[in-house]
């Protein structure tokens, strides 16, 4: 679903109505392509974070009723809440290929969890190369399968096949583990029977050598 925007006008510009627009809950950005002229715009800062709308990211933007292709090409954030304050957006012309940060969604609930398993979701994006006209806004995996030591690898993701992937395809995208208490409540038990004395019997005949 494509991102509505609002067109920013120009007594929306200079620094202190800048302030004012973040301060209202809006995100500045602007919009620029080889056959479009800059267009400012304004998105609500909840949008950006609800859509994780960052460096990287595709996405379409809903431009007056017109959908746009976009990449967000940079990003402002500001350094102390680390907010998004500023985006620039490149419209994506058709036949070109672009780099791309793609999420990750997970959908489902994995079996191992019921069971006591934990939920590790290391990798969220994904950096890859595609051509414009086959750009997805997400990737869903869908984990409701997962059982205790099941792990999904980036080389299992359901990407299209152009794609060119720049991580390694044995990283590990989502994983079903044991508790931490659990091992090491195992570890323990296997190093207190190991570290248990060797009890050595006598034999009669060697009690009565010691007489």
């Amino acid at each position: 679903m494509a991102v509505k925007v609002i067109k920013r006008t120009e007594t929306q510009t200079g620094t202190r109505k800048v302030k004012k627009i973040r301060k209202n809950g809006y995100v500045p950005a602007v919009l620029y392509g080889q056959e479009m002229e800059a267009t400012p715009l304004l998105l609500e800062r909840s949008q950006v974070i609800r859509e994780r709308i960052t460096l990287g990211r595709s996405l379409e933007l809903d431009v007056d009723g017109k959908i746009v292709r976009v990449i967000v090409k940079e990003e402002q954030v500001d350094p102390i809440s680390q907010e998004v304050i500023h985006l620039d957006f490149q419209a994506l012309s058709a036949g070109s290929t672009v780099t791309v940060s793609i999420p990750i969604v997970l959908v489902g609930e994995p079996v191992g969890i019921k069971k006591g398993g934990i939920l590790e979701f290391p990798t969220r994006e994904i950096e890859v190369e595609l051509p414009t006209e086959k750009l997805v806004e997400q990737v869903t995996v869908d984990v409701s399968n997962m059982d205790i030591g099941d792990i999904i690898h980036i080389g299992e993701l359901d990407l299209p096949p152009e794609a060119k992937i720049f991580a390694d395809l044995e990283e590990v995208v989502v994983a079903v583990t044991v508790p931490v208490e659990e091992e090491v409540e195992e570890v323990e038990e296997e190093a207190a029977v190991e570290g248990e004395p060797e009890v050595i019997s006598k034999g009669k005949k060697e009690e009565e050598e010691e007489e």
